[in-house]
């Protein structure tokens, strides 16, 4: 594979990087089962998903229609801009394609105007590398709360690079 065909990481990262991120023990994935033990619905969803290497492995893990995933992107990719692009992203990652019904629904406008969907709906949120992207970070979070259910759980990760957020990253004087 050239250089130029390359995926790029931020692009195809997966749920055992994201997992590593906040602990050994598989949290989300634990988070989950959890969950479908109490309750018939489980939805996710995935802000910056890329490609949905990290949706499709969820739905590896949980080859269940009682697991909803959802992502969202700013804007379509030349990989996934439509439902049905998961399956070629399934296979170039070697996962079993999952039925159409099954793949994630995929939504794409600026989640720093907001997310577009009901109140309470989402058991867990996650984040891989899109956050500094949002320009009101402050926001995002609310709508995070706004869209989790009571004790929903949102992962989120947040790089240290400054000079993409340095108003974020600046420590509190008060």
């Amino acid at each position: 594979m050239g250089k130029e065909n390359k995926p790029r990481w931020w692009v195809t990262r997966g749920l055992d990087k994201m997992e590593m991120k906040f602990g050994k023990l598989k949290p989300i994935e634990s988070f989950i089962k959890k969950r479908l033990k109490s309750q018939k619905v489980v939805r996710g969803l995935e802000l910056g998903f890329g490609d949905g290497k990290c949706l499709l492995d969820l739905r590896t893990i949980f080859p269940d229609k009682r697991v909803e995933l959802y992502g969202l992107n700013r804007e379509k990719g030349k990989v996934v801009s439509q439902k049905e692009d998961f399956k070629a992203v399934a296979k170039r990652f070697e996962l079993p394609i999952p039925i159409s019904t099954l793949l994630p629904k995929p939504s794409f406008y600026d989640a720093g105007n907001g997310l577009r969907f009901k109140s309470d709906y989402f058991d867990v949120v996650i984040s891989q590398v899109a956050f500094h992207y949002i320009g009101d970070k402050s926001k995002l979070i609310e709508e995070f709360w706004r869209v989790l259910k009571p004790k929903g759980k949102a992962f989120l990760e947040i790089d240290s690079y400054k000079e993409h957020y340095p108003d974020f990253l600046q420590i509190n004087k008060e």
